[in-house]
């Protein structure tokens, strides 16, 4: 049984794989985010048409100008060694007789922007591309399927930057209207095949809810901290911008110092050899001057409670700014309340806690790695499952973590592993491979989904990884140590 790909994505492809052409001067961390375009012209009107859509990197899809979906960070996640999530979209309303724009915004994301413990780079390719089909049913039932190809054109977008961990820096100023895209530079076409196609079995990432922040205090002129009163995963809407050329700062952290501003020195360790000037958790945006514009950026997450706001703003307001909160849109099935209000409180900071860490994959925490440490999910999946309908959040995981799975059954200790194995840095990244308590995810992660739902396909379809992993620790267990 292929436990990895019994999601597989079975369809005929007809799209071409696309890639934006970039200079060499580009440094990582903080590459431009590209905007695609092509022409689909139908000849009929239109009764109904889906979009798939995935890409090496992040992508937001629009038709006609108008973005496709609500899923953030798409296509998330994966093992992309062997699996690669496509997502369908309904866009039949959104097309017409006669030409349609299909474009899409394409960042770094997790396939070779900063990642995991050590915010490496490039650890799964070092280009983006994009995999675009659209399928459409015509009223007459005439059918046809059109895809990203060599005609589409690309041109570095107003997000000059963007990158998981370091942030965005955007310039509306440089917006790009889809209808100009015949001037932009013609795509580079590459073959990056179709084989690791799945759909994913976790609910999408959203934004979940939006919060007003506690309070906005100046500290000096142009300088604020804005306390949305809840530490959690996601973003900043602003919509104070400034005039024309005004440059607003926002730096994102989980704590103040002593003189009451933000302060990041926690999150990076001098133990993991982390250049701490590298750009983290700061978004920068250069307004365009135009009524009603609000800044989202959208190709990134911060872990926060407080955001330093830094520009020649006048003044600053509750009103003015707002925390999205995004994680995967988990339905909730239990909640806890008790007499005794410390409990309470105890309970409601957990539950926040996961909601940080369920943005795709389960991971450590929302800001300084964002990894999906294996003994972690294993502590907190029962309670988890209590709380929320984790099993198809799990499953994914648990797919990832068989196709992660080293030959000899040996457990990778984050899921999904970027590190490209061997003697790549971290020196010890490799020799801590296979540790009791990380490893055994692979036992008690399903384990708990079966007593969680009562289902017990779960077991079975994860039964060969299982078994792998405890022949590999038996066999170390006979020689009497691990290496």
């Amino acid at each position: 049984m292929d436990i990895a790909n019994l999601d597989a994505l079975d369809h005929e492809w007809v799209a071409e794989w696309i890639a934006p052409v970039e200079g060499d001067d580009v440094a990582p961390r903080q590459r431009p985010v590209h905007q695609l375009a092509g022409v689909v012209t139908l000849d009929r009107a239109v009764a109904s048409a889906t979009l798939y859509v995935t890409a090496h990197g992040i992508y937001e899809a629009f038709v006609n100008g108008t973005r496709v979906g609500d899923a953030e960070l798409t296509p998330g996640f994966t093992a992309y060694r062997t699996r690669l999530a496509v997502q369908r979209y309904d866009v039949g309303d959104l097309l017409e007789a006669g030409d349609n724009i299909m474009g899409a915004l394409l960042s770094d994301g997790w396939w070779r922007g900063q990642n995991s413990v050590v915010r490496r780079v490039d650890d799964y390719g070092t280009t983006t591309a994009l995999f675009a089909q659209l399928d459409v049913t015509f009223t007459d039932g005439a059918t046809v399927s059109v895809g990203s190809d060599g005609s589409w054109r690309c041109i570095p977008s107003h997000i000059l930057g963007a990158d998981l961990m370091a942030g965005e820096v955007h310039d509306l100023r440089r917006r790009q209207r889809w209808s100009d895209h015949a001037s932009w530079t013609p795509v580079r076409v590459e073959d990056h095949g179709t084989d690791r196609f799945v759909t994913s079995l976790a609910p999408p990432v959203r934004r979940i809810e939006v919060l007003r922040p506690a309070s906005v205090r100046q500290l000096a002129p142009d300088r604020w901290v804005v306390d949305v009163g809840q530490n959690i995963n996601g973003w900043v809407q602003l919509r104070r911008l400034g005039p024309a050329g005004t440059e607003v700062t926002l730096t994102h952290g989980e704590w103040l110092d002593a003189a009451g501003d933000v302060t990041l020195e926690h999150l990076t360790p001098a133990s993991l050899g982390i250049d701490p000037s590298l750009p983290f958790q700061v978004d920068r945006v250069i307004s365009a001057g135009v009524a009603g514009d609000v800044f989202e950026p959208r190709h990134s997450t911060k872990g926060f409670q407080f955001v330093r706001v830094e520009g020649d703003l006048g003044e600053l307001s509750v009103d003015d700014v707002s925390a999205v909160v995004v994680h995967t849109d988990l339905r909730r099935t239990g909640a806890f309340n008790c007499s005794d209000d410390r409990l309470n409180t105890l309970h409601t900071l957990a539950d926040w806690s996961f909601r940080g860490n369920a943005c795709d994959i389960p991971t450590d925490c929302p800001t300084r790695e964002r990894a999906g440490w294996t003994g972690d999910w294993q502590i907190f999946v029962a309670s988890a499952g209590f709380l929320y309908d984790v099993d198809g959040f799990s499953r994914k995981w648990l797919r990832d973590l068989a196709a992660d799975q080293r030959p000899d059954g040996k457990v990778t200790n984050v899921v999904p592993e970027p590190h490209p194995g061997g003697d790549s840095p971290p020196p010890m990244w490799r020799i801590l491979e296979g540790a009791a308590g990380w490893g055994d995810a692979a036992v008690h992660v399903p384990w708990s989904m079966y007593r969680a739902t009562g289902d017990a396909t779960v077991l079975a379809e994860q039964w060969p990884s299982i078994q792998a992993w405890v022949d590999f620790a038996a066999r170390r267990a006979t020689a009497g140590r691990h290496d």
